[in-house]
């Protein structure tokens, strides 16, 4: 039997947390292994290896669109910055998994070659290199992230498994199962310690749940990892102003809105706030979150 590559891992990890992943998800992994096997050549420029296995994917009809759980991208072939783990799998089964790694930015993954003599970075969703520096570019990377090993770094076999797990709670998240969505983000952080999403949602949905104290403790971790990630002071925010701390509330929210102008919700949240501490401002921001909501 051959040995498992990570999108099997990924699939495993996504029946551990409770959903249901078809026995067809596997099939398709091993075919896709398969025909790559036959389609790539190894001996080739590094470079040249990624864009094959792109050009392999793409010839697979998979298309990228924001997606969650791997299992749902192997059915309906829409699949998202995740398709990286396609791409390292397939280079584990070519015998190259030592060569390349997942490497996380902010809402995103791609991978990383790492031979000895060349290193780059390949963005699996366009099939291109990309910089580090491009990446702190168009990420918004806040420098202290990248000396905190939180982004830009190459991530083991190991440290990778926590992106399945903080997908998975992230779904449950979205589903309402806030149990669910906390026990997911608890192994993606045992995993990753700097898995900065995971904090981030596990705080809000123990705050969600009435756990006050562990919400904001992970939510502050979350803002000391990334001070450029807006969603943990947005949540602080919701949180703040459910207790009635407006005034603190109002702090994290106009951070919240620095970091991110186009997010509606905080704007509705802050405006809240303002209306109970009878700020005049309060209507701008209920006016700002109905325009963008349009």
């Amino acid at each position: 039997m051959k040995r498992k590559t990570l999108a099997h891992e990924f699939l495993d990890i996504e029946r551990e947390c409770g959903f249901e992943v078809d026995q067809s998800c596997y099939k398709t992994i091993d075919d896709l292994l398969e025909k790559a096997s036959e389609r790539i050549n190894i001996e080739d420029d590094p470079r040249n290896i990624l864009s094959s296995i792109g050009g392999f994917l793409k010839e697979e009809d998979f298309r990228i669109k924001n997606n969650g759980l791997l299992s749902d991208s192997l059915q309906t072939k829409i699949i998202d910055c995740k398709l990286s783990v396609l791409y390292y799998s397939i280079a584990e089964r070519l015998g190259l998994g030592d060569k390349l790694s997942l490497v996380l930015a902010p809402k995103h993954v791609f991978v990383r070659w790492n031979d000895g003599e060349n290193t780059f970075n390949w963005d699996a969703t366009i099939n291109a290199e990309v910089s580090d520096e491009e990446y702190k570019s168009r990420c918004n990377i806040h420098e202290q992230s990248v000396i905190k090993d939180v982004y830009l770094r190459s991530l083991t076999r190991e440290l990778s498994k926590a992106i399945a797990y903080d997908t998975c709670g992230c779904v449950k998240y979205g589903k309402g199962d806030l149990d669910g969505a906390i026990a997911c983000h608890e192994k993606a952080i045992r995993l990753n310690p700097m898995h900065v999403r995971s904090y981030c949602y596990k705080g809000f949905s123990e705050g969600k749940k009435g756990n006050y104290e562990s919400a904001f403790a992970h939510l502050a971790i979350a803002m000391r990892l990334d001070p450029n990630y807006a969603r943990p002071y947005y949540y602080s925010g919701r949180l703040q102003v459910r207790l009635k701390d407006y005034q603190r509330a109002i702090v994290n929210l106009d951070k919240a809105i620095e970091l991110n102008p186009d997010h509606p919700s905080p704007y509705y949240y802050r405006g809240q706030a303002k209306t109970m501490i009878r700020d005049s401002e309060a209507m701008k921001d209920f006016e700002m979150y109905k325009k963008l909501r349009k």
